[in-house]
């Protein structure tokens, strides 16, 4: 006896034949039996979304530890965009800048009650991008 199973959820596959494959910010190009990952186009999305100019050798400078205590708080809109911003630079610190890990795992402590001067922070942080 044979039975036929019907089902009416319809999966859609779509494949992609490229050299270069995006995939969680990064891009993996396959050249040559060799493998190629960059964040490029993360990093350069991230640069945009801080308003980031100027150039900095390290990610924290002197001052970078120390909280204001003087500094206003952000307002719902700030904060939520300080917590994206701080989740971003997590996640490219893991993947790709470990360097920039000490100065983000400061501003992680900072995303309950951000102030105006941790805002500007996380720009601080980006310029080591550049």
């Amino acid at each position: 006896m044979s039975q036929s199973i019907h089902d009416e959820r319809v999966l859609m596959v779509t494949v992609i034949c490229s050299r270069i494959q995006p995939y969680l910010g990064m891009n993996i190009e396959v050249v040559d039996h060799q493998v190629a990952v960059d964040m490029i186009f993360y990093i350069e999305q991230l640069l945009s979304e801080v308003q980031a100019v100027g150039n900095y050798n390290t990610p924290a400078i002197k001052e970078f530890f120390q909280p204001s205590k003087e500094s206003p708080l952000l307002d719902d809109v700030g904060r939520q965009k300080f917590d994206t911003i701080v989740a971003k630079l997590l996640y490219l610190a893991k993947r790709l800048q470990p360097d920039l890990l000490t100065a983000t795992s400061f501003l992680c402590t900072r995303v309950k009650q951000p102030t105006k001067a941790d805002q500007c922070k996380t720009t601080t942080g980006s310029y080591s991008l550049c």
